[in-house]
C-alpha cells in the first residue's frame, strides 16, 4: 500500500444510485462549512473524510486531509449550482469586500 490515493476509486466506492459526489472539500472544516450551506438550502448531504482523516477529527476536531461531499442525486445539479456560486463570491480580493466610499 502506498501513500498515493485513487481518488476515483474512493469516490466510486462511496457512490450508489441515490448518493452522488458533489466535490472535495480542503480541510473539515471547509467541509463543514459546506454542509452547513447545503442544509440551509435543504440539501441533505453526507462528509466523509479522507485517508485518516476521520482519526485526525476524532483526536483534533479538526482534520486537514481533505473530505470528500455528497449528496442525493435528485438534488445533484442544484448542489454544484450552490456550491459553485459559494465559491466565486469568496474567491474576491480585499479590495472587492471593502464598502464604497462615501462622496
Amino acid at each position: 500500500m502506498g501513500l498515493f490515493i485513487d481518488d476515483k476509486k474512493i469516490i466510486r466506492g462511496n457512490e450508489d444510485k441515490d448518493v452522488a459526489y458533489l466535490c472535495t472539500a480542503d480541510d473539515s472544516l471547509s467541509g463543514e462549512m459546506l454542509r452547513s450551506l447545503l442544509a440551509d438550502a435543504g440539501i441533505p448531504c453526507m462528509i466523509k473524510d479522507r485517508t485518516f482523516g476521520g482519526t485526525l477529527r476524532v483526536l483534533s476536531g479538526f482534520t486537514g486531509c481533505g473530505c470528500d461531499v455528497f449528496v442525493g442525486r435528485e438534488k445533484l445539479e442544484e448542489a454544484r449550482e450552490l456550491v459553485e456560486a459559494y465559491a466565486s463570491a469568496t474567491t474576491g480580493t480585499a479590495e472587492d469586500a471593502a464598502p464604497p466610499e462615501e462622496k
